[in-house]
């Protein structure tokens, strides 16, 4: 029984010699074969994870041109601005808009915003200063962007515009900034 038990205990401590058939040439074989694909799935992954990392944020645009023809018929327009005569008149001369000069009808302070009315609509404020001294300053009138057109009425016609271009340019960003997180932002 001792010379069994001698021969068991000896075959347990061959047995990994015994059952390693592969020498160290071989493991190294595989070795190099195991990290040369690796580095193979790694370079496919850093594609992935690059091409990932690329697509997190998306730009995306839209331009639309449209052309519109634009027809009114029996339309009230004015060529400009009602204004309330008496009021303005009353007002100027109390100084609210700055002092003017009672014999030359000029404004004291050439920073007023009555000197910057003067300055900019010459004709305008001739045919205001004009209206005051003769009496015939209308209770309301128009002050036109077109011209001198101190009693103007709005008029009615026709009024087309057989062209009416418009553009519209969007910019576009979505962005996935973490599973419960989207961005959409236009510009």
């Amino acid at each position: 029984m001792k010379k069994l038990v001698a021969i068991c205990a000896t075959a347990l401590l061959l047995s990994p010699v015994a059952l390693r058939a592969e020498t160290d040439a071989e493991l190294q074989l595989k070795l190099d074969q195991m990290t040369k694909e690796l580095s193979e799935i790694s370079k496919r992954l850093d594609a992935t994870e690059k091409h990932t990392a690329t697509d997190r944020i998306q730009f995306t645009g839209d331009l639309r041109v449209k052309a519109d023809t634009l027809h009114y018929q029996d339309a009230t327009w004015s060529p400009g601005v009602a204004l309330d005569m008496q009021q303005f008149a009353a007002d100027t001369f109390s100084g609210a808009f700055g002092l003017l000069d009672p014999a030359t009808m000029q404004p004291l302070d050439p920073n007023s915003p009555i000197a910057g009315f003067m300055q900019q609509y010459p004709n305008h404020a001739m045919a205001f200063g004009t209206g005051v001294m003769t009496g015939t300053l209308p209770a309301v009138g128009y002050l036109s962007m077109l011209g001198l057109d101190m009693g103007v009425k709005p008029d009615k016609g026709d009024i087309n515009n057989d062209i009416a271009n418009t553009t519209r340019l969007r910019l576009n960003m979505k962005s996935k900034v973490a599973n419960n997180v989207d961005f959409a932002g236009r510009l």
